[in-house]
């Protein structure tokens, strides 16, 4: 699950913002009750009975419409749904970047991970991919994500390592301090495909190669932009 995390004043001023309008339900659901009053009004005009029991029916479904004609105007009017609120607090998250990262290994280069060079950062990082919901539900996504993008073997073994945050000087953002989110995850791989055999290889446009922690600890660019998750691979995994 992606955690969001929210300053409390800014939470505090949403809902105030919003005060009023929270709790009405969806104004196509109020047609409901429109429909359902309308429906005891021609039944109970149609019944026979007291005429007090009638006269009691008719106002009764008479007042039950004009709630449900007010509530319907209202939650068209001032509504303010569940999935709105809940967009807005997403918006408001204050996390950098929820990112999963792939520590792909095999025994054919032991010791050594995967990396591949993005070209904007000028810089070499574990295939990463954003974080999209729980763990399990993200996982068959992760795995044919790796078999289009970098032509991975279909049998890989992909598996949930940990999940931890970071907070670190955001290069883009003139170096504030922001908070990242990431989810690990082990694939190994037990037989290389050809493509991968060689120290470095380009992959659909992805030029790649395969470096030990070690080499990784000694890169000053990947130590400037991406130290955390280089230790948390070698706390976690190596």
């Amino acid at each position: 699950m992606v955690k969001l995390r929210v300053e409390d004043s800014a939470l505090e001023a949403l809902l105030q913002r919003h005060a009023g309008q929270i709790g009405y339900k969806p104004w196509r659901s109020c047609f409901a009750d429109i429909f359902a009053a309308i429906s005891f009004f021609i039944s109970t005009v149609m019944s026979t009975g007291p005429a007090w029991l009638e006269t009691f029916a008719v106002v009764f479904s008479l007042v039950y419409l004009a709630l449900g004609v007010d509530q319907g105007f209202k939650a068209w009017k001032y509504g303010y749904s569940a999935d709105q609120l809940m967009e807005d607090i997403r918006s408001m998250d204050t996390t950098e970047k929820h990112s999963s990262i792939m520590a792909i290994r095999s025994a054919e280069r032991p010791g050594e991970y995967l990396l591949y060079h993005d070209t904007r950062w000028d810089c070499d990082f574990f295939p990463n991919h954003d974080t999209q919901g729980t763990a399990e539900m993200e996982k068959p996504n992760l795995k044919s994500w790796l078999v289009r993008d970098f032509s991975a073997p279909e049998n890989l073994a992909l598996s949930f390592i940990t999940e931890t945050s970071s907070m670190k000087p955001s290069l883009s953002h003139n170096s504030e301090m922001r908070e990242y989110d990431y989810r690990l995850w082990l694939v190994d791989v037990d037989s290389l495909p050809d493509a991968w055999k060689s120290d470095t290889f380009t992959i659909n446009g992805r030029n790649c190669r395969w470096e030990s922690i070690p080499g990784m600890e000694a890169n000053p660019r990947i130590m400037q932009v991406n130290q955390d998750v280089v230790s948390m691979v070698k706390d976690s995994i190596h």
